[in-house]
């Protein structure tokens, strides 16, 4: 009989420890699809915002026409926000994903063959409601591998696919712009260099290719392969940590209002409001400002602005280990901290960047740097924190992040016709100022929420909010411990 129990036994931890590799190989495999497909989105999310004085020269467009047209693609990124996450969380990221592909390798297309004013607003709104969809899917297709403790240090690592994406999108549309290809004439066999057309190209084949990669290989949750979630394993979990009926997850969807009303989302997605703003601004105009400003090409002011989108890189896996090592796993402390620091160097890169080359360069590293943590915490990370320090499991979770990045969507619409008005009015330094005041605006937002934090005691991974939950069952029951040995 023992020796029976003994065999058993072993097969139970053989078969517990391949579950566990097979988890580690899914979450790898997940991690490294989603990153890709993210980089892609970026690729063909990019090239408008390098490409500004090639389009108005050949185009005969107005500073007002450039800003129009990146108003109308955040007009349509921010409203489809709040609509993609419901369906999000109803139909799911591999459903959704190609499709969002698709549409944005049609509206790329529709740019290439653009002639107008008009035209570029139609293509390019119709793009920035398909890119809306991109990242509250990433969350939902990443959330279910990782457990919530995982989840941060994972995230961290993941939206650095946002500077990747930026800086080879930037750098190939300013190369495809500049000549620096030849291109084959079909009708006589001769070549001509490639132009701002082909920029728009090759992202739109390559986001075709894309969607169907997305559809044919991407598995949505781990127990489609027989796996087990480990959010249903993890120690954390508030479902059974929480004295709440809410911690339990809930078999009916929750209503967009009522995931609105989580406690401190508003918080979150106000600072995001700042903070995306302030990044977009310098994402969108530090390539014109380094033309007319300083005056170089579109290769080198496109090469020089990667710069931010490296430093971002960076920054994004800097925030995480700032948190641990700083702030004892509080990761809000560390995104207000670096809220007010990019705040300070937004408002002095104009000042620096008159020093020189090596001083913009440098200045643009930096600004990137402490802006990509806040940015890549408050719009994924951030969001779970909130539903889960509510009660609530994985289920909301893309709604209330398509809630939080609408929210910070409605502040970049500004960046699209904002920045046009403030450098018409104040100049290049005035915007730059102005953008570090937003920046330190955004950390104000995010005050009670900290404050909320720092009342937990031993507040530690995930802002607290997992074990806000737990130490305060843990108090209650040693209460009750304790009056039963009185008694």
């Amino acid at each position: 009989m023992t020796a029976k129990m003994k065999q058993i036994q072993q097969k139970i931890k053989t078969k517990t420890a391949s579950q566990a590799k097979t988890l580690v190989q899914f979450q790898i495999r997940t991690f490294l699809l989603t990153y890709i497909l993210y980089i892609v989105f970026y690729l063909s999310r990019k090239p408008f915002s390098t490409l500004k004085t090639s389009l108005a020269e050949e185009l005969l467009l107005t500073d007002a026409d450039l800003g129009q047209i990146e108003t109308i693609f955040l007009i349509m990124y921010a409203a489809s926000q709040f609509i993609v996450g419901p369906f999000g969380d109803k139909y799911g990221a591999r459903t959704l994903l190609p499709v969002a592909l698709f549409g944005t390798a049609i509206s790329n297309y529709m740019m290439s063959r653009a002639s107008s004013s008009h035209d570029l607003m139609l293509a390019w709104g119709l793009n920035g409601m398909f890119q809306a969809a991109a990242f509250p899917l990433m969350m939902k297709a990443l959330s279910p591998w990782f457990n919530s403790n995982d989840r941060a240090k994972m995230l961290g690592f993941w939206t650095t696919c946002q500077q990747v994406g930026g800086t080879v999108a930037v750098s190939l549309a300013g190369y495809l712009a500049s000549g620096g290809i030849s291109i084959p004439n079909a009708s006589d066999g001769s070549s001509s260099p490639s132009t701002w057309r082909h920029a728009f190209v090759l992202p739109s084949m390559l986001s075709a290719v894309a969607g169907v990669v997305a559809y044919v290989t991407m598995i949505e949750h781990p127990t489609d392969v027989g796996l087990k979630t480990p959010l249903s394993t993890a120690p954390t979990n508030t479902s059974k940590t929480s004295n709440t009926p809410t911690s339990k997850p809930h078999k009916k969807p929750m209503s967009f209002v009522q995931v609105a009303r989580l406690p401190y989302l508003f918080n979150v997605g106000l600072a995001y409001f700042c903070i995306k703003l302030v990044r977009y601004t310098m994402l969108q105009w530090t390539i014109m400002y380094l033309q007319q400003k300083h005056s170089y090409d579109v290769a080198t002011a496109a090469n020089m602005s990667t710069l931010f989108d490296i430093g971002g890189a960076f920054g994004a896996v800097a925030c995480a280990m700032i948190a641990e090592h700083l702030f004892h796993g509080k990761r809000m402390y560390a995104v207000f901290v670096l809220c007010l620091c990019s705040g300070v160097a937004t408002a002095s890169y104009g000042l620096v960047a008159d020093f020189g080359p090596f001083a913009n360069m440098m200045m643009l590293f930096v600004t990137g740097f402490l802006i990509a943590g806040p940015d890549s915490v408050l719009g994924g990370a951030a969001c779970s924190d909130v539903c889960e320090r509510a009660g609530y499991d994985t289920s909301v979770l893309t709604t209330a992040t398509g809630i939080a990045n609408g929210m910070g969507s409605l502040g970049a619409i500004l960046a699209g016709s904002g920045p046009v008005w403030v450098k018409n009015q104040f100049g290049w330094n005035g915007l730059f100022v102005g953008a570090g005041c937003l920046a330190l605006v955004g950390a104000l937002f995010l005050v009670p929420l900290v404050q909320e934090i720092n009342k937990d005691d031993g507040g530690g991974g995930g802002g607290g909010a997992t074990k806000t939950i737990k130490n305060k069952g843990s108090k209650k029951r040693s209460t009750s411990k304790k009056k039963k040995k009185k008694q």
